[in-house]
């Protein structure tokens, strides 16, 4: 007998359509996964996923979602979120008991939608942004084990050998980075949000 793996995905935009695509190809010898619901704020973004993949419920937030007859049949719960909601959806799913996946950015500078006109590059410093983003990645990790569930991160090129070499490099050397240089290699983040810093965090090279 096989067991269900069920998934909710926070998130309705270019990167929960790739996630729940992976979900549905998986293919594990003891195990059924099904993506059963969608969290997103807007309805319409959220019918076209579950149109396209056959998922069967929707929920505006996760609240609903946690306190829903399906809640139960919730194992994990997939953030597609922009960064600014990463840590509290993240802590309050992993409070209710679910295993939890968070989409690259894991956690960034962004202090939300009340300051999305504010200069905060120019105004903040890379020490406090450091800071507040390390606060929420540890509030992360301590509520995960608290609750005795398991957190993945989407992200994979973080610990492609390639990346490892240079890291080991830089810790054998002992010394600080001096200049980094980085390209965009495809089009850029589908996402609106990725745009305004108080939502995304600022940019990869400042996390």
């Amino acid at each position: 007998m096989r067991d269900n793996i069920g998934i909710a995905i926070c998130g309705a935009g270019f990167a929960a359509d790739f996630h729940i695509k992976g979900w549905q190809s998986v293919r594990l010898p003891k195990y059924d996964l099904n993506v059963l619901a969608i969290v997103n704020r807007s309805k319409p973004r959220a019918e076209k996923l579950m149109q396209k993949y056959m998922i069967e419920h929707y929920f505006q937030d996760l609240d609903q979602l946690l306190n829903s007859n399906i809640t139960s049949k919730v194992d994990i719960i997939d953030i597609c979120l922009p960064t600014f909601l990463h840590a509290p959806v993240a802590i309050q799913s992993a409070n209710a008991g679910k295993h939890v996946v968070v989409e690259k950015m894991f956690t960034g500078y962004a202090p939300g939608k009340e300051f999305e006109n504010e200069p905060i590059g120019e105004t903040v410093s890379k020490y406090v942004m450091h800071k507040e983003a390390m606060g929420q990645a540890i509030s992360i990790k301590s509520a995960v084990e608290k609750n005795n569930v398991m957190l993945g991160y989407a992200e994979n090129w973080g610990y492609a050998p390639g990346v490892e070499v240079v890291i080991n490099k830089i810790k054998e050397a002992g010394s600080q980075i001096l200049y980094a240089y980085a390209v965009e290699a495809h089009h850029g983040s589908a996402s609106d949000s990725y745009y305004r810093w108080a939502l995304s965090g600022g940019g990869s090279g400042v996390r």
